[in-house]
């Protein structure tokens, strides 16, 4: 998880890339010079979505 975005990737068990994923997200900007985000509410909605995204990138005979 970044400022801008959390990213997630897939390898098999050699290390190689199988897929990546990144889901972008906002930060509030409450008063000039501040920045923030809720972590936990960001954190696991986008776990979420980029676990989702990657599994349906996997073959079908894939076992993780």
């Amino acid at each position: 998880m970044g400022t801008g975005s959390t990213k997630g990737v897939l390898t098999d068990a050699g290390g190689t890339v199988l897929a990546t994923e990144t889901v972008h997200h906002s930060m509030d900007l409450p008063r000039p010079g501040w920045a923030e985000f809720d972590a936990e509410a960001v954190w696991w909605r986008e776990i979420c979505q980029i676990s989702a995204a990657l599994v349906a990138r996997l073959p079908q005979y894939a076992v993780l």
